[in-house]
């Protein structure tokens, strides 16, 4: 696993996404087409840390800042793990690239205020919880988003190579309820 493309060092003719926060991360062209899908484009419009601007103009970052970011430490840890014989007998390519996937993705179910939203109570009314709507989102079956050509789901298959319903146990399930070893230790990362 530690020759796949994602893992290669920065300058290797990759394409890099300029973060302030951990600084440069590289993405390959398969990466990017789930970047570029308008449902993962959407978290450039939902706030990291949602009305905290008003009080620190600088906390301006978003939810895609934050996806991109997490890839980016998952790609540095993976690369350090898989310096280990040990760590790098235990995952396949696939695994690999289901833990990038996950790390990107993990929070696409995010709405705007969801946090804030999610900890108001209402009598006979239940805020979604935005890991709930991983899966509809990632299959493309989310109300209220435009329609694609091509779910996340799909794209995900196609371009990657992985099953996004393993990658959506890994976002939405507790450790205990994953069965596979490997999943645990993929979801641990």
């Amino acid at each position: 696993p530690a020759e796949i493309a994602e893992l290669a060092p920065i300058g290797a003719g990759q394409p890099v996404i300029r973060l302030p926060q951990v600084d440069n991360v590289p993405v390959t062209r398969r990466f990017l087409e789930l970047i570029d899908h308008p449902h993962f484009q959407r978290l450039r419009r939902v706030r990291q840390l949602g009305p905290t601007h008003l009080v620190y103009p600088g906390a301006v970052h978003t939810r895609f800042e934050h996806s991109v970011g997490a890839y980016g430490v998952a790609v540095r840890y993976l690369r350090a793990l898989l310096q280990q014989t040990s760590f790098r007998d235990l995952l396949s390519e696939d695994d690999v690239l289901v833990v990038l996937c996950a790390a990107l993705l993990h929070d696409i179910g995010h709405y705007p205020f969801a946090h804030t939203l999610e900890a108001v109570h209402h009598p006979g009314y239940e805020t979604p919880r935005h890991e709930g709507l991983v899966g509809d989102i990632l299959r493309g079956h989310a109300p209220g988003l435009a329609r694609t050509r091509a779910s996340l789901a799909t794209t995900m298959t196609r371009a990657i190579g992985v099953d996004p319903e393993r990658v959506i146990r890994l976002i939405t399930l507790k450790r205990s309820q994953l069965n596979d070893p490997v999943d645990r230790l993929c979801q641990s990362i």
